[in-house]
């Protein structure tokens, strides 16, 4: 049974009873979408999703923005937001320092695209054992006062 555990009381929760690593049926589909509908970010832990499995993953949710084909590679549909060289160490060449600055400050995920995709989805692959907390807001419950 698929389930969503809240992680505030309107906002987030932790999805729980479904194996999103393999193919779904319409029905499970249909429910992860309600339930990102209603708590705008969803968390699945430990999901054993590999570049494959998540490309098909998020295929259910609608449109998947993607890199146009260049060089002879065949269309790109991840983005590696990492911030490790091709040696594993920390990137810290002028241009890869530039545009993490868009990283540090709120934004929405493909807001100047023609054709937006509908949810943005995000897999930590390695992760530090502490800091650089990653931070959602809300817009649907955020009030303003006059």
């Amino acid at each position: 049974m698929i389930e969503a555990k809240p992680l505030s009381p309107r906002f987030g929760a932790e999805i729980t009873g479904v194996d999103i690593s393999k193919p779904l049926d319409p029905e499970a589909i249909q429910q992860i979408i309600a339930m990102q509908d209603k708590w705008g970010v969803t968390v699945y832990r430990d999901t054993g999703l590999d570049d494959e499995g998540q490309v098909r993953f998020a295929g259910y949710f609608g449109y998947l923005e993607s890199l146009l084909p260049r060089d002879g590679r065949p269309r790109q549909f991840l983005f590696n937001a990492g911030n490790l060289d091709k040696d594993g160490e920390i990137n810290r060449a002028p241009s890869a320092l530039t545009y993490r600055k868009g990283d540090m400050i709120f934004h929405t995920d493909s807001s100047f695209m023609d054709l937006r995709t509908s949810y943005s989805m995000l897999r930590a692959v390695e992760v530090p054992p502490s800091g650089g907390p990653t931070c959602f807001v809300d817009a649907r419950t955020a009030s303003v006062a006059f």
